[in-house]
């Protein structure tokens, strides 16, 4: 199948001295306009304003972090020298070009008595909120010309913490034992010897409201929960206890009925008769003449069932699932309390409504590869309700169209194209005996299976790709954590035709390896994958971390079955299925990525990935070595790879070979690290400065992959290394990204010249990359 699009160009910016010289022009043009605009930076201020420079925060505790408190700063230094030269240039009557260049300027704040006061009080009981009772906070101010900076003094003190923490009789047996287990078990926010901070109060509070409606307390809430702190103990210490304010109303409610209407309203009055109603699995339904999902996909997403005690995770996770259905659109989960004096019973409605079960898309754009250009063209049809159980038939036709220029300036001459159609239906569940209905609690389960066929027309070739998969998807209620196992996953790839020259090639001037990537093969086997998200929210400036997963294998249960049955083996030693040889591998990929934030406008940004493929078994070839299929190895160098070589430019190892050849630029070990320091500038343009290592290497020494073979003692020497900027142009819809990557480290070159930085220019070894989206 074809790679996605990715345009790569070499750029040699320092090709002769005429260049230098324009550069040197314009760079001394640049410094010249900064040297003229930093001297109006003042200009235009009034006598009585002063434009705020700086602003720092001092802490005299190292528990205190500065990030903390950041947020509480109201006045944020505005536009600096060259940015606010600019911003501050002539007013009057000013041309198009002064107001062009005012618009790339940035504003100036204006320093504030008042805004500066009102920070340091915030911060003052900001501190307070978190333990730090004695703590205060007082400004700096140093005025220099017309310009001011400020500086906020935090004095600490010293913390007070907790020392016992008691939670008051309520005097309802069964809430008074709930949380004692509760509190044994150490589910409480209250942590003895901690700070007193106010949020982990509220924080408790919250929990143990939802903790009791969870357990059939309706009218639970956070305002029936009192705390009472004693802090006269003279020694920065505090005992805490937790009383109930209100419990008129702290009854065990018990669900009398739960009624799903499907597209009607009782508030319109109803009258029975006329709509429809049935009883299933003691849920009751209500319609119009049909129900558009069927009665026992309703009750599969329902948690709740009369007779049940009250439980809101169970009532939301309801709705969750609902309205997470493909085919419902608005949808409610109400309760109401019964009327009734002897007893405390609620009575619940679900509404659901239908939502439009028809899309259709459609697509148009460039796309390069290779060094050809062309256009590319995808349509898509879904159907969200095909069986009446929420199922999504999904159909893609996706066609593309390649052309490049021969000696003859005929355009059109070489005409290159491809031809992909793929179905697929997910099922909201997973067709699987051992599957509980109580596991919908936790997790959302769905199948799909999609089968898939591409054609490949090349001068020289066409290659078919066939694929069929049944894969089972399970994920957390809040998708932090995905999983899906996709057995069995078969694909097939086919070469129906071959030109005589391209033929005469494989056959006589290719090596081993560039000839069985040209070859018919099926692959059948099963994938896992599993995907982590952890974003960490606590903090003023969030951390994000996402690892991923993935294991393959295939052949291993046909080769056993093929070993059982005592089959013939073709010429290469190798068994065959529908008159091909099967691959067989295991594979297994680690990918690593995470992003912190240093402050408002600037992050830290890291990727770590490595991956190991081995074939083996029926993927040996005479005996000799064992190959993966081509569409299986890894590959290096590229916009989302090591930045500074082109896609599948680099490796394997310390390889020198043919870079327009990728049939050799492959390998069966990947290790790859970037880090990234990103800085907003605007707020639709980003900046990037970044590091990228990496290689790949082969298990096996290849004969036409010379130093390509992974060695403990070698592959450290054979990381390359790139280096560059890149430039983020948020779209709201997507980013677009601009990368400029320059080898530092080359180790396809011979021992002695492989250090390329500054030995070719600084425009030599450079390549320039146009993308969508982050690398990482």
């Amino acid at each position: 199948m074809m790679s996605p699009c990715i345009y790569s160009h070499k750029y040699a910016l320092l090709a002769n001295k005429s260049l230098n010289f324009r550069l040197l022009k314009l760079l001394l043009a640049i410094t010249s306009s900064i040297f003229l605009f930093s001297c109006n930076s003042t200009k235009y201020v009034a006598d009585n304003k002063y434009l705020l420079k700086k602003v720092s925060i001092e802490i005299d505790s190292k528990d205190v972090k500065k990030a903390s408190l950041e947020p509480f700063v109201r006045q944020e230094p505005g536009g600096k020298n060259l940015r606010l030269s600019m911003y501050m240039s002539k007013k009057e009557n000013p041309s198009w070009l002064k107001r062009k260049i005012r618009k790339l300027g940035k504003a100036p704040t204006y320093f504030s008595e008042g805004q500066t006061n009102a920070s340091a009080e915030e911060m003052t009981i900001e501190m307070h909120n978190n333990a730090y009772f004695n703590a205060k906070v007082t400004t700096s101010i140093d005025t220099s010309g017309k310009f001011i900076s400020v500086a906020y003094l935090v004095s600490a003190d010293k913390a007070y913490t907790i020392r016992n923490y008691e939670i008051e009789t309520f005097g309802n047996i069964e809430i008074d034992s709930l949380l004692k287990k509760r509190k044994e078990r150490g589910r409480s926010k209250i942590v003895l010897g901690k700070p007193f901070a106010t949020s982990k109060l509220e924080e408790e509070r919250e929990q143990i409201s939802m903790f009791l409606r969870n357990k059939g307390y309706y009218f639970s809430a956070p305002e029936s929960l009192h705390f009472y702190a004693d802090s006269s103990l003279n020694c920065n210490q505090v005992d805490l206890k937790l009383s109930f304010i209100d419990s008129v109303k702290m009854q065990k409610y018990k669900l009398s009925q739960v009624v799903v209407w499907s597209e009607l309203e009782p508030q319109k009055n109803l009258v029975p008769g006329t709509y429809d109603s049935i009883l299933y699995n003691n849920l009751t339904m209500r319609y119009n003449s049909k129900l558009f999902l069927r009665p026992s996909t309703i009750d599969r997403n329902v948690l709740i069932y009369p007779g049940d005690f009250y439980n809101e995770r169970k009532s939301l996770r309801t709705y969750s699932l609902l309205k997470n259905l493909p085919s419902t659109g608005n949808t409610r989960v109400q309760f109401e309390v019964l009327d009734r004096p002897d007893s405390a019973l609620l009575s619940c409605n679900i509404f659901l409504e239908a939502s439009n079960n028809h899309g259709l898309q459609t697509e148009i754009g460039g796309v390069s590869k290779a060094g050809n250009s062309g256009l590319e063209g995808r349509i898509g049809y879904k159907y969200k309700n095909l069986f009446h159980g929420a199922e999504v038939l999904d159909l893609k036709l996706r066609g593309t169209y390649e052309f490049v220029p021969n000696s003859s300036n005929d355009i059109f001459s070489k005409k290159f194209y491809e031809i992909g159609i793929e179905t697929s239906i997910e099922i909201p569940k997973i067709i699987y005996p051992f599957i509980r209905k109580k596991d919908r609690e936790n997790f959302k389960l769905s199948t799909e299976l999609g089968i898939s066929f591409d054609i490949q027309n090349r001068q020289e070739y066409t290659r078919n790709f066939f694929n069929f998969s049944w894969k089972n998807k399970w994920s957390n209620t809040d998708k932090s954590l995905t999983q899906s196992l996709n057995i069995p996953n078969i694909n097939y790839v086919i070469m129906p035709y071959k030109s005589a020259e391209f033929s005469d090639f494989l056959n006589e001037d290719a090596n081993l390896l560039s000839k069985y990537s040209y070859e018919n093969v099926f692959t059948a086997g099963l994938s896992y994958n599993l995907s982590y998200s952890f974003i960490d929210t606590r903090s003023t400036f969030p951390k994000s971390y996402t690892l991923r997963l993935n294991f393959e294998s295939s052949g291993n249960a046909l080769s056993g079955l093929f070993a059982l049955a005592k089959a013939t083996k073709n010429k290469t030693d190798q068994y065959t299925l529908f008159g091909n040889p099967f691959a067989q591998y295991v594979k297994g990929e680690v990918d690593f990525a995470g992003s912190f934030k240093i402050n408002s406008t600037s992050a830290y940004a890291f990727h770590l990935a490595a991956g190991v493929a081995a074939p083996y078994g029926n993927s040996r070839i005479n005996g000799t070595n064992a190959i993966l299929p081509f569409e299986k190895r890894y590959y290096a160098g590229g916009p989302n790879s090591v930045r500074g070589w082109s896609t599948r430019e680099l490796g394997p190892g310390a390889f020198q070979g043919d870079s327009k050849n990728i049939a050799t630029h492959v390998g069966d070990i990947k290790l790859e690290l970037s880090v990234e320091y990103r800085r907003k500038t605007a707020k639709w343009l980003e900046l990037a400065y970044f590091i990228d290592g990496g290689n790949i290497w082969t298990i096996e020494d290849y004969e036409n992959q010379p130093e390509g073979k992974f060695s403990l003692d070698s592959f450290y020497k054979q990381i390359a290394i790139g280096t560059g900027i890149g430039f983020r142009f948020d779209l709201d819809f997507l980013i677009f990204r601009i990368d400029g990557g320059k080898k530092v480290f080359n180790p396809n070159r011979d021992k002695g010249e492989r250090w390329t930085f500054f030995s070719e220019g600084l425009g030599g070894n450079f390549e320039l990359y146009f993308a969508i989206g982050y690398p990482f």
